[in-house]
């Protein structure tokens, strides 16, 4: 399939929503009638997808055109080119986070007609066009044959590249199927293990009806999250947007409000993310103060466990927490956990000197 621009190799409509988005390679020579032939059918929204660096070198004349909006919103790990076809499936993985959720939320969110683009509008458009095509409902069929046109498209393009830099493998550049196959797994996965059960706990998606009791269980805590990275949230306004941001971080992470089994009432949260094939991170672990040495840190962790070896397939869990948060360090040396290293860091929000202690459990 060609461009639908002269001027791009990689231009073309998701084959769903009816041309409401467009996803390319980098739109950086366009003709006066290629900009018309956007307004005319109706594309206003703009998502730069490439790092701070690569605008620099090449910013897009479009970010001032005031007939556009124009969003810079860079997706993690991308513009570096992969080392094997692994490190290659591990970048796709750790595209999906907090920052794809927001690229997501402003597509959705388009008044009218949105074009996304990286520099070729391969890798990561194609990792935004497979989750945005997942959300709007296509099959995986739909999906991986979308993601494959761009290996028409750009052959010629990525071959000359792999000639003039001999260090490339092409046959990592060069699409294939397996590569966004392995990232709807990883989504399939999420829709999976949306919910987690424990002798008195379940772990869910938060929901907005949530808000006043994680605020006033959590979120507010000053004395918690003295232990922890994040900031107290002290108004509901605060709160409002902090749980935004969490029902769109949590529909891209194996991560949960821990809720009562017998009320429904979340007390705390908890999850996980895979850092590398098979090698697991916890995201913040947190029981409120109330329902603290009751065991329920206990229950949570071994649910999350169990999800990183026996349903994920993982080998390694790695828990670290601050030195002073004793309780914390013995609730992962109870289970197994063996310690490995520390370090120090400064907290971004109050400026916090911490030292951290990091442990791991392998299977």
């Amino acid at each position: 399939m060609a461009s639908l621009l002269q001027s791009t190799l990689n231009t073309r409509f998701l084959p769903v929503a009816e041309k409401r988005f467009l996803r390319s390679d980098a739109p950086l020579q366009l003709t006066d009638a290629e900009i018309s032939w956007l307004l005319e059918n109706g594309i206003t929204t703009l998502v730069d997808l490439r790092s701070m660096e690569e605008v620099q070198r090449k910013p897009c004349p479009l970010a001032t055109d005031p007939s556009f909006s124009y969003h810079h919103l860079p997706v993690t790990g991308g513009g570096d080119t992969p080392r094997s076809r692994a490190h290659l499936h591990e970048t796709y993985r750790n595209m999906v986070d907090g920052r794809m959720a927001r690229i997501l939320d402003v597509l959705l969110s388009a008044p009218a007609g949105a074009m996304y683009f990286c520099t070729a509008g391969k890798d990561r458009t194609g990792v935004v066009s497979a989750l945005l095509m997942k959300k709007l409902g296509a099959d995986e069929s739909t999906i991986v044959q979308d993601y494959m046109l761009s290996k028409g498209n750009l052959m010629d393009m990525l071959l000359s590249y792999a000639s003039a830099h001999p260090q490339v493998d092409p046959d990592i550049i060069i699409p294939r199927e397996e590569n966004i196959l392995n990232v709807l797994e990883h989504i399939n996965n999420l829709e999976k293990y949306n919910r987690l059960e424990t002798a008195r706990l379940v772990l869910r998606k938060a929901r907005k009806s949530d808000l006043e009791a994680i605020w006033h269980n959590v979120w507010s805590d000053a004395e918690v999250a003295q232990t922890m990275l994040w900031q107290p949230t002290l108004t509901r306004e605060e709160a409002l947007r902090r749980m935004e941001r969490t029902i769109s971080m949590q529909s891209l992470h194996f991560t949960y409000f821990v809720c009562l089994k017998s009320t429904d009432e979340p007390i705390g949260f908890g999850g996980i993310r895979e850092v590398a094939p098979g090698v697991f991170d916890e995201l913040g672990l947190c029981i409120a103060r109330a329902h603290q040495r009751m065991g329920y840190g206990k229950e949570m962790l071994e649910a999350l466990v169990s999800l990183a070896f026996d349903k994920l397939g993982g080998h390694t869990f790695l828990y670290s927490c601050f030195r002073e948060n004793t309780p914390s360090a013995n609730l992962c040396k109870a289970l197994g956990f063996q310690y490995t290293h520390t370090d120090t860091g400064t907290r971004g929000w109050d400026g916090y000197p911490y030292t951290c202690d990091h442990f791991e459990l392998k299977r």
